[in-house]
């Protein structure tokens, strides 16, 4: 007679359901997460000034609800657009396909000139900042500091604008997390290979030690019976 299957208990569905929610979090932030791990290997790289490196002072957050606006721009130089939402990633993803015009404007406020505007088309990398949200989807130059008129489509979201340190950089970037990564492999190797060496040398000592106890319990045991008969036989 066949028993049938019991229904799942309360605790097993609920930590189901917890299992499940951090998934779906983990997964919409995973670019985030990548940021965050691969952060700390521009550390040093930027200590020794190979390269330069962002910190949250850098990163300027603009909200799209107002349009345009006005940025002011302290060094001349690169930036990168980042944005995280998931409308505007998909957009312009289908303007890169298609290769039309950014959606972002730039103009410079005291001579009305515009600023070119290019898509960034590498997508997320791990050394990307962790201080800015989203990944960096435009980039644009300018020459003097000063301030610059944004025009974009009306958002609930922000954009964040980022010195970009990276491009042109990216093969140098690439490098050094790979150089990093193999040293700290083999760090981790290294430490296996001594803790495996020490723990295999400790129980080979046990077992020496066990066998040296169990020849000497049967030599014991052997000179025990050889003793009376070796005095019968001095008899």
């Amino acid at each position: 007679m066949s028993s049938e299957p019991k229904p799942p208990s309360f605790r097993a569905i609920l930590f189901g359901i917890v299992v499940t929610i951090i998934a779906v979090v983990f997964m919409c932030a995973l670019g985030d997460v990548l940021k965050v791990v691969g952060s700390p290997f521009l550390f040093i790289p930027g200590a020794l000034g190979l390269i330069q490196t962002i910190g949250p002072e850098d990163v300027r957050t603009v909200a799209m609800s107002d349009s345009p606006t006005i940025v002011r721009v302290r060094q001349p130089g690169l930036y990168a657009v980042y944005v995280d939402e998931v409308d505007l990633l998909t957009i312009t993803d289908a303007l890169i396909n298609s290769h039309g015009a950014p959606w972002l404007k730039v103009k410079a406020v005291d001579t009305g000139e515009s600023i070119g505007v290019a898509f960034i088309e590498r997508g997320l990398r791990v050394y990307d900042t962790p201080y800015a949200k989203g990944r960096p989807i435009m980039s644009f130059a300018v020459a003097r500091p000063g301030a610059y008129e944004l025009t974009y489509p009306c958002r609930g979201t922000d954009l964040s604008i980022v010195p970009d340190y990276t491009t042109g950089h990216e093969t140098l970037l690439t490098l050094i997390y790979l150089v990093q990564i193999s040293l700290l492999v083999g760090v981790v190797v290294v430490v296996w290979r001594r803790r495996h060496h020490t723990e295999r040398a400790a129980a080979k000592a046990l077992q020496d030690a066990a066998i040296a106890r169990a020849d000497a319990f049967w030599k014991k045991h052997a000179d025990q019976q050889r003793a009376p008969q070796d005095k019968r036989d001095k008899q």
